[in-house]
């Protein structure tokens, strides 16, 4: 358990760790990944677990709709 704002700064020390690495191979060039991440908060008013799990899902979708590599909260 966490706060909002404890794992705001989580994800957002993912996004910025992962943003560094650079991916190389047998081929010319270099592969950077971007990552987008959707927290939320399991609330008083959540009958069950999918409530949780639909609000993040959301937030993700809002992050990738929003240029990706970024974290958002609902």
């Amino acid at each position: 358990e966490t706060s909002s704002q404890s794992a705001m700064i989580f994800a957002e020390r993912i996004r910025e760790n992962q943003s560094k690495l650079t991916i190389t191979g047998d081929w010319q060039g270099s592969i950077t990944l971007s990552v987008s991440i959707g927290i939320s908060s399991f609330l008083s008013s959540d009958v069950a677990f999918d409530d949780l799990f639909s609000r993040a899902d959301k937030a993700l979708y809002q992050a990738k709709n929003s240029g990706r590599n970024k974290v958002f909260y609902l």
